[in-house]
């Protein structure tokens, strides 16, 4: 098993940052903790790490040379000027928060070990409507917000028009394409640092949406089967999914999802396409799908925020109230 070594002077929460790594039994690396960093360079002689946690008061340039794959800082707000270019996990979080982060930097085949105990653990929420402006993502990226008080979330739009392209820019060094196009190159699965497609809102992980329109165009079945394995590898117990175009073929997404949810609106025209949406599953005999698919009217906000304002101010906003009403409701 791969090695993760965790260096923190602080001798009490180092202890209990190895006491509770030790209870994930499915967690992929044998952890050796220290609190001297002479402890940690005599351990990494005759060892290789894969990845080393370093608390950000400890860190020193020397440290650079350590035999590990990566090394990661416990960040404490210090402003340690050493540690500006290295990746980093805010020490002070909840534990599973933390986890998370620490996952997210795992590497490809340890993430493998953990996938079959962590898929069946797993919830896929899906949210798309043929009817347009009813507020898919708006209701979705609620629901992913709250989510992630509780639990390691992940918020993916497969709409190639979200709006919230201005949250990842200059942020992310990819998107969701090309997440998709090293799942299709890797035959076993191996993909870049997710992290680094992703952005946080608090707790919650947003991926980088499609970097063109037609890349959610091409978007297939066997895309969104490779893409929430992924997910699973990386130990979201939770993915919420806001279907876009792929609504106008449900079924196979449907199948995938725990729960489906799907904003309408009161208007003629939008009663119009919901039925057309029905007839059209009717026809082709698939309209069992239907049972699986709860109907919502959102409470829409006279003024929405803009996309870098949203991660701030969704909370405020009425959608939030009913999201949290449908999570209690369908004890998500």
């Amino acid at each position: 098993m791969r090695i993760m070594t965790v260096l923190d002077s602080e001798r009490s929460y180092t202890e209990s940052f190895a006491r509770m790594l030790s209870r994930e039994k499915a967690f992929p690396y044998e952890v050796h903790a220290f609190t001297d960093p002479s402890g940690l360079t005599d351990f990494l002689k005759s060892k290789h790490a894969a990845l080393s946690l370093i608390a950000e008061k400890d860190y020193t340039s020397e440290m650079s040379s350590l035999p590990s794959d990566r090394i990661v800082i416990l960040k404490e707000d210090r402003k340690n000027p050493e540690c500006e270019r290295l990746p980093g996990i805010r020490k002070y979080q909840p534990f599973p928060a933390v986890l998370q982060e620490i996952l997210l930097y795992a590497d490809a085949t340890a993430l493998a070990l953990m996938e079959e105990q962590t898929s069946s653990r797993s919830q896929i929420i899906g949210v798309g409507s043929p009817v347009r402006r009813c507020g898919n993502t708006l209701f979705s990226l609620a629901l992913a917000r709250l989510l992630a008080d509780t639990r390691p979330t992940l918020f993916v739009t497969a709409d190639p028009c979200s709006g919230l392209s201005r949250l990842f820019r200059g942020k992310v060094p990819g998107s969701l394409t090309d997440l998709l196009y090293d799942l299709g190159a890797s035959p076993d699965g191996s993909v870049r640092d997710l992290r680094e497609l992703t952005v946080s809102a608090g707790p919650l992980r947003i991926l980088s949406p499609f970097a063109l329109i037609q890349d959610a165009l091409d978007l297939t079945t066997e895309d969104l089967s490779s893409l929430f394995k992924c997910f699973c590898r990386c130990r979201f117990e939770t993915i919420v999914f806001d279907a876009g175009l792929f609504i106008y073929d449900p079924v196979p997404l449907v199948r995938m999802c725990a729960h489906f949810y799907m904003p309408t609106l009161p208007d003629p025209v939008s009663s119009g396409k919901l039925s057309e949406f029905v007839d059209s599953l009717t026809s082709s005999r698939q309209d069992d799908i239907l049972d699986c698919i709860t109907q919502v009217r959102l409470p829409l906000s006279a003024e929405i925020p803009a996309a870098e304002d949203l991660p701030d101010r969704l909370l405020s906003l009425p959608v939030s109230s009913y999201a949290m009403k449908i999570i209690r409701k369908d004890r998500l």
